[in-house]
């Protein structure tokens, strides 16, 4: 298994991309920047919610900036879309990071392979991630 060196960094930005709610009248706190509403958000193109998870991290070291997507939600088109509207340009990522294997955070991969052709970034998860799992339920039910 490859292995992958951390370094440290001066600051590190989390954009939520997709999440499993959205509230658009929450206002910023002074660690949490809120995105402002839109003049024209009747016509505007708006963020979605939905089951599943997917964030955009920056980091930034003197003058180097990287950013990449960790996780890509539960559906083909729902992390584009909010990439989109937060104007989040997929072709200027530096990697695609994968949790696990759930489809609740992979299945966006499968949109976003479409929209930029095969990645020349890595796309990096565990050699586990989608291993034969069971579920065993206090009922002995297996699933």
């Amino acid at each position: 298994m490859a292995v992958i060196p951390l370094k440290p960094v001066d600051r590190v930005e989390i954009l939520s991309v997709m999440d499993n709610s959205l509230d658009v009248l929450m206002g910023s706190t002074p660690v949490a920047k809120r995105m402002k509403r839109a003049r024209d958000e009747f016509t505007r193109p708006q963020l979605r919610a939905e089951h599943g998870v997917s964030m955009l991290v920056t980091t930034y070291d003197g003058g180097d900036k990287d950013s990449f997507l960790f996780d890509t939600g539960v559906t083909i088109d729902g992390v584009l879309h909010n990439m989109d509207v937060l104007e989040i340009k997929g072709n200027e990522l530096h990697a695609v990071v994968l949790s696990h294997g759930h489809t609740d955070h992979t299945r966006g991969l499968v949109g976003f392979i479409k929209r930029y052709g095969r990645p020349r970034i890595p796309i990096v998860l565990h050699p586990d991630a989608y291993l034969k799992r069971k579920n065993v339920r206090p009922d002995g039910h297996e699933s």
